[in-house]
């Protein structure tokens, strides 16, 4: 697929989600087998990894406009490298993994 393209066609998959800049998820440490019920039971969103326990927390990116990212030029690096597809707790939810699909029907 032509990178450009490809660019392109995320750019829009981006701006029909944009979940990524509506979430933080938080590593928490030290956590007995208490914490994930106690967060669960007040709502809160967890996901445990290799890496140990994850709260996902609601942030909406002060950035963040029904238009998509106000900087997108020039935001932060991490942004530029994000991968949602990669991160356990948002493959599901990213929607570049339409694109993954594409690639392997054709």
């Amino acid at each position: 697929m032509n990178q450009k393209l490809e660019k392109q066609q995320k750019q829009k998959l981006c701006l029909e989600c944009m979940e990524c800049c509506k979430t933080v998820a938080l590593p928490l440490m030290g956590f007995d087998s208490h914490t994930n019920e106690f967060l669960m039971v007040r709502g809160c969103e967890t996901y445990t990894t290799n890496f140990g326990l994850f709260v996902l927390v609601p942030s909406i990116c002060p950035y963040l406009t029904e238009n998509g990212c106000s900087i997108y030029e020039l935001r932060p690096h991490v942004c530029q490298i994000y991968d949602g597809t990669q991160i356990p707790f948002m493959k599901d939810k990213c929607k570049w993994k339409e694109l993954e699909l594409d690639v392997q029907e054709t």
